[in-house]
């Protein structure tokens, strides 16, 4: 419970302040949401890379705790201000990444791979129908999401 402040009580805060510290506040709240997930996720598995610095347990757990912290202060400073929490659609961000997944494969497809030099006949035909699946997977997901908004 939070007591209550005759400062922040009395105090006015502009509308130009409220969307600069309620944009810092989300910044650093998807930060620390970063940071957490590295630290929780890391034993998940890798395919096209390997995590060669997973820090000790001892460590891992102390900076979670002060994620913790953060996230604390980030909710009094919230409350203390009467900051309305922005509004932030999931829907809306898995299309982003999905059409951002579909931009980076359309730039893998083999004749794309020939601005650096002719892609050899059987590496196109190993490669183009994977891209395109994956594509075509991406495309999937974008939809799925766009047909639950309705």
């Amino acid at each position: 419970m939070i007591t209550p402040d005759p400062l922040v009580d009395n105090m006015e805060i502009n509308q130009y302040h409220q969307r600069v510290i309620t944009a810092g506040l989300y910044m650093l709240e998807k930060s620390i949401e970063l940071i957490e997930r590295l630290l929780i996720v890391q034993d998940r598995e890798k395919i096209t890379y390997r995590v060669n610095d997973q820090p000790g347990d001892k460590v891992r757990n102390s900076v979670l705790q002060d994620v913790e912290k953060m996230r604390k202060i980030i909710r009094e400073l919230k409350d203390e201000l009467n900051l309305k929490p922005r509004e932030e659609s999931i829907a809306r961000n898995v299309r982003a990444e999905a059409a951002h997944i579909w931009e980076a494969l359309c730039d893998m497809v083999s004749g794309e791979l020939d601005r650096y030099g002719k892609t050899p006949k059987e590496l196109a035909d190993l490669w183009d129908p994977k891209v395109k699946e994956l594509i075509e997977i991406s495309l999937r997901i974008e939809a799925k999401v766009s047909e639950s908004r309705e």
